[in-house]
């Protein structure tokens, strides 16, 4: 069944590429530090794009927050939203829609946004999501059947890295204003600053397929708790649940 599910996606992304490329929604990630532009890939991981979408249409993803910094590695939001943005300790969970179907088509290369997901559960994705800041395909795109790859950034991956980088503290730390849709055209190849990168350590099975050493890559896109997740985090023990 997995390996079927797979070849169907593989099989997807490839006529699309022969197609001329034809992704779609560009939205636009309003940050404290800067505007990141990003095109998602609509035709080839259509479920991972309308979950993200439906978060972003509805407001979910207003007053965010980046709540996991990893220098070399990654850019996590998507879990927390505040309800007064002036407040750290007003910060609440993203009420989840559910989970969405693993989607590992596209490689984790740098400039990419995927979705986070449990560990040991691919098909475990809700509302959270990563920017990838280095080339982490060695280590993602095998990892828990592969993180699913659902856009590309086109503009203001200078910000994401310095984010990263960045010493975050309850008064200091990177927002997300808001998210909205610039472009929902058929056609915004033209937008893309390189081709999308396949995954092609997956092979259905579980087996590498290159010569990737993925046992040195140790750090996970995942959303359960870990030593890269913003420290200050331990102030919303008691978060509720999102509303709207």
């Amino acid at each position: 069944m997995a390996l079927t599910r797979f070849k169907h996606l593989v099989a997807t992304a490839l006529l699309t590429t022969v197609a001329g490329l034809s992704h779609a929604t560009i939205v636009q990630i309003q940050t404290s530090a800067g505007d990141i532009e990003v095109n998602l890939f609509d035709e080839t991981t259509p479920a991972t794009v309308a979950n993200f979408l439906s978060y972003v249409t509805d407001g979910s993803y207003d007053d965010g927050v980046f709540h996991r910094l990893v220098p070399g590695f990654i850019v996590q939001s998507g879990g927390y939203y505040f309800t007064d943005p002036t407040e750290f300790s007003s910060a609440q969970t993203i009420t989840s829609k559910g989970t969405v179907v693993n989607e590992p088509v596209y490689s984790n290369v740098e400039g990419t946004i995927a979705m986070a997901k449990v560990g040991g559960n691919p098909d475990s994705a809700t509302s959270e999501w990563f920017i990838n800041i280095a080339d982490n395909s060695c280590n993602l795109d095998l990892q828990n059947s592969g993180f699913t790859v659902f856009g590309q950034v086109t503009s203001g991956m200078e910000f994401m890295t310095a984010i990263a980088a960045s010493q975050a503290t309850s008064e200091n730390y990177v927002a997300i204003n808001t998210i909205t849709v610039l472009d929902g055209a058929a056609d915004t190849t033209e937008q893309l600053v390189s081709v999308p990168v396949l995954n092609t350590l997956i092979t259905g099975s579980g087996e590498n397929s290159s010569s990737c050493d993925t046992a040195s890559s140790g750090d996970s896109g995942g959303g359960a708790p870990s030593g890269g997740f913003l420290v200050l985090m331990l102030s919303l023990l008691a978060l509720g649940k999102r509303t709207k």
